[in-house]
């Protein structure tokens, strides 16, 4: 009877020896699956919360696309503000240099016709033709003064009509350059603001795709080493394989 309860106990004791090792070569793996696992678990969760962040991200991203697109459409319309004065600018310009080639045409004639009214003490005459402001003004003094008729005042008459035209054309073209200098700095702050925000559009793309795009290769690292954790935890429990015993030749 002992010596049964001895053999029993001996063949417990190696059967126990026997597992320990194989229950401790899948504790490691097992624990370091464990954790993965909850790395995992809380990628996840930084992930749901990242992508809530992004949907956030994407409607500032919908908005400076609007708001891209209506700048532009701004500076297209400025554009063609900005032609059109220019080509009137340049219209003024033309006209301011034509009524000078008439001044330069009438001016010597209309000088020796103010020195005749001077020398003949007619100057109040002069200082009323020449002292008008503007065509309309000028029209109505020589019909008060009953001179239009006059040839020796003629050249003078045309001199200060084409004087009074030019400086209305000046006063023009003045406000056309204006108007011009205005188109184009709204132009400048338009293109500004319009840099700003494809400045902004482009961090918010790469704010999105950066951080999306790693959590998710941080993932799929993730998953790869858990998949290959569990594979060895499978193996090193699987039963070792039987192998068939040769029944050894008879003496």
């Amino acid at each position: 009877m002992p010596g049964r309860f001895g053999r029993a106990s001996l063949a417990a004791i190696l059967f126990g020896t026997l597992l320990i090792p194989s229950v401790a070569s899948v504790a490691g793996p097992e624990d370091e699956l464990d954790a993965t696992e909850r790395k995992l678990e809380q990628l996840r969760e930084e992930l749901e919360s990242d992508e809530a962040a992004a949907a956030n991200v994407k409607d500032r991203i919908d908005l400076l696309s609007s708001q891209i697109a209506e700048l532009r459409r701004e500076i297209a319309r400025l554009d063609g503000q900005l032609a059109r004065v220019e080509s009137e600018v340049r219209s003024a310009e033309a006209r301011i240099d034509r009524t000078q080639s008439r001044i330069d045409a009438v001016e010597g004639r209309a000088k020796q016709q103010a020195i005749s009214l001077y020398k003949a003490g007619t100057a109040d005459v002069l200082d009323t033709l020449l002292d008008a402001d503007s065509i309309a003004e000028l029209d109505a003094r020589v019909e008060m003064l009953d001179v239009a008729a006059q040839e020796n005042v003629g050249a003078l008459v045309e001199f200060g009509r084409l004087r009074a035209q030019l400086e209305r054309e000046s006063r023009e073209l003045f406000a056309k350059q204006e108007e011009l200098d205005s188109i184009r700095s709204q132009q400048a702050q338009v293109m500004v603001a319009l840099e700003e925000r494809e400045e902004s559009l482009a961090a918010d793309l790469a704010e999105l795709e950066g951080d999306i795009v790693s959590a998710r290769r941080r993932e799929g690292d993730l998953e790869r080493r858990a998949e290959d954790l569990r594979r060895k935890i499978l193996a090193a429990q699987a039963p070792p394989a039987v192998t068939p015993s040769v029944p050894s030749a008879a003496p």
